[in-house]
């Protein structure tokens, strides 16, 4: 077991967990770091086509009235397409995945909408038509408006009415 503790140093492991490994191998072989069979009820499907079924979920719209997917709700979801998983099962699934329902980036979530494409167009519009403005202001929403200035030159606007630094003389 000398031969232990470097190893154990080297990868920051216990000894005792260095010399469980060495007597599996010893004992079975290469066979022996293989995982062992688990006890409980075996899967009932298969993981991939679950997570494929699962993510394609997640892109559908929520049932009414809820505005957003819970772990819960997904799994209901999974239900009705015969995967009998679980909310414990979604969590860390989605938690592997790095997907969070509750934080969705972009337009995945949005309710439909008839006029979508009229309203992005009519926003196009407007931001060309703003465009041509030297300044223009754009209103990120209904309570806030933020003027939009690009500076012409060197100096920022407004700057033209300050004072210059008092001259140092040497």
């Amino acid at each position: 077991m000398g031969a232990a503790s470097p190893v154990a140093a080297e990868h920051r492991i216990s000894r005792a967990t260095v010399g469980k490994w060495v007597t599996c191998v010893a004992e079975a072989g290469t066979e022996g770091l293989l995982d062992a069979a688990r006890s409980g009820r075996p899967r009932l499907y298969d993981d991939d086509d679950a997570v494929s079924d699962l993510l394609a979920g997640i892109t559908l719209e929520p049932p009414r009235p809820r505005p957003l997917w819970t772990h819960a709700l997904l799994a209901e979801a999974m239900g009705r397409l015969n995967w009998g998983v679980t909310a414990s099962w979604v969590t860390p699934t989605l938690g592997a995945l790095g997907s969070k329902v509750h934080r969705v980036v972009g337009w995945l979530h949005r309710r439909h909408d008839s006029d979508f494409d009229v309203r992005v167009a009519a926003v196009q519009k407007a931001i060309s038509a703003a465009a041509q403005d030297p300044r223009p202001v754009l209103s990120l929403d209904e309570k806030t408006a933020y003027s939009v200035r690009t500076p012409a030159g060197a100096r920022s606007p407004g700057t033209e009415s300050k004072k210059p630094p008092p001259a140092t003389s040497p």
